[in-house]
């Protein structure tokens, strides 16, 4: 703590952004200020101190700062710091890799539209990314229905010989084999892309001026094609509810929050019409719910585009700020207080509450099955943390292990490890290879205080004896050993 009062003496007035860090070097908490020393001091006078920020001071060890030059800076420089430590007291969008985006690459010479999991520098478009992997799989089930995009791998495109069946089902133009004019298809595809953006209303005026050209030039068959895929598209239009009066191009933006949980809903209203939905859940500890929101915000239209509108519940603490650093000042910011936009931020609360209470009831279910884990073991505690390894080899040689975890029954990606295997060289030897990844996980978990509550291991008998050798190195640890076998 003397280091702590130190720095603090020594800290600037002017605006910036604070890194609190643990006594590991861990970022605990990123937060940004006006007025540095005053705002940090604020967290270690005991008088002010809420009982969640209570807890976080009390892991605090040491803190950093950067400056910068305006409130606007400290801003933008905080969400970066957000996305690249992810501290376990902010507010914290899940990365790219777990929210799925589309992608296509127009420098391509026949381009697709592809989901991945993760956003490169690479000059391709991005779009997204979407909470919601069902909606956005069953979108692009419904792009492909309508636009005759190519949709097999490079290998199959390569190697085709004659049109595959979607080509004659008319969802395929087929330039693996037939000749196709690549600036048609690159239309074809800024169609797809338009609608997977929501533009329906400019999208359905331009398929309509295209379906014209085409017949001025006497290409019937482009125009019928684009005929198909307008006829598709205003049938989808008007199965879309048509709600909105006052806003063409909004979202509306609202939230439910229990205990440390607080889930984001949104609405797409374009042309309108409510389009679509996407729910955001996340942890919040320090943050008001407006200033969560706020939080919220910035990470989410980091990579996305604006609209017009912006609807939300509560009014943002920094909203001049926001202004002048994501928006351009070209959104509408609207508290929803009329008549309609209190209508539709009430409607995204109302999903946003049938979205915690779904996830409150999948916890449930998943405490109940941990808890018939540990029944039917008699393991000594709840198993909340479960890591299963396996080994794996190329005929006897490049030895690896690999390592999931499992935080209260659901998949922890990000601990997700591989292990290259030193100890076997150019022979298959499980047994030693389990040895050695249970003795350096362990040796690793216990410099970092983070071992799991269960060790599975992929094997029989045999495997399951070369861990407990290795357990034996570490008198006195208690970690319940399980193996699996065909």
């Amino acid at each position: 703590m003397s280091l702590i009062k130190d720095k603090l003496a020594q800290c600037p007035t002017t605006p910036g952004v604070y890194l609190m860090k643990d006594e590991r070097g861990k970022v605990l908490y990123v937060g940004k200020a006006k007025n540095l020393k005053s705002r940090l001091m604020s967290y270690f006078r005991e008088s002010t101190q809420h009982i969640k920020t209570k807890a976080l001071v009390e892991k605090v060890f040491d803190f950093d700062t950067i400056l910068s030059q305006s409130e606007v800076e400290a801003l933008l420089l905080e969400r970066s710091l957000i996305k690249h430590h992810a501290p376990p007291y902010n507010v914290l969008l899940r990365d790219d890799k777990e929210f799925p985006l589309i992608r296509i690459d127009y420098q391509e010479p026949w381009p697709r539209i592809q989901k991945v999991r993760r956003r490169k520098e690479d000059g391709a478009t991005y779009i997204g990314p979407f909470g919601n992997a069902k909606a956005l799989t069953q979108s692009l089930k419904l792009v492909l229905r309508i636009f005759p995009i190519v949709r097999c791998s490079e290998y199959e495109f390569k190697n085709a010989r004659r049109p595959c069946n979607y080509y004659h089902m008319h969802m395929c133009l087929g330039p693996c084999v037939k000749e196709v004019d690549r600036d048609s298809y690159i239309q074809v595809l800024k169609n797809a892309e338009a609608l997977l953006r929501g533009r329906n209303k400019k999208l359905v005026l331009d398929l309509e001026q295209q379906m014209l050209r085409f017949s001025e030039k006497e290409n019937y068959e482009q125009a019928a094609l684009v005929r198909d895929q307008l006829a598709a598209l205003k049938d989808l239009t008007h199965y879309q509810v048509a709600v909105v009066e006052q806003y063409d191009e909004a979202d509306a933006i609202g939230f439910y929050q229990k205990g440390d949980q607080i889930s984001f809903h949104i609405l797409f209203i374009r042309q309108y019409r409510i389009i679509g939905q996407d729910t955001f859940p996340v942890n919040v500890f320090l943050e008001s719910p407006a200033e969560a929101l706020q939080s919220f915000i910035l990470q989410y239209y980091e990579h996305r585009d604006m609209p017009h509108y912006i609807i939300t519940k509560e009014a943002l603490p920094d909203l001049n700020l926001i202004k002048g650093s994501i928006d351009g000042g070209q959104v509408k910011w609207i508290q929803g207080k009329s008549k309609e936009a209190k209508q539709l931020v009430d409607l995204a609360c109302k999903n946003a509450y049938h979205a915690v209470q779904e996830s409150e009831l999948l916890k449930e279910r998943r405490k109940i099955e941990l808890i018939r884990l540990k029944e039917t073991f008699s393991l000594p505690v709840l198993p909340e943390i479960i890591e299963c390894i396996d080994i794996s080899n190329f005929q006897g040689e490049s030895i690896v292990g690999s390592l999931v975890r499992f935080v209260d029954a659901s998949p922890d990606k990000r601990s997700y490890r591989k292990y290259k295997i030193t100890s076997v060289k150019d022979k298959n030897d499980d047994f030693q290879s389990i040895r050695e990844l249970v003795k350096r996980r362990i040796e690793r978990g216990l410099k970092e205080d983070q071992l799991p509550h269960l060790l599975v291991i992929d094997g029989g008998k045999g495997q399951l004896s070369a861990a407990l050798d290795a357990l034996k190195s570490f008198p006195g640890l208690e970690l319940p050993l399980l193996s699996l076998a065909k």
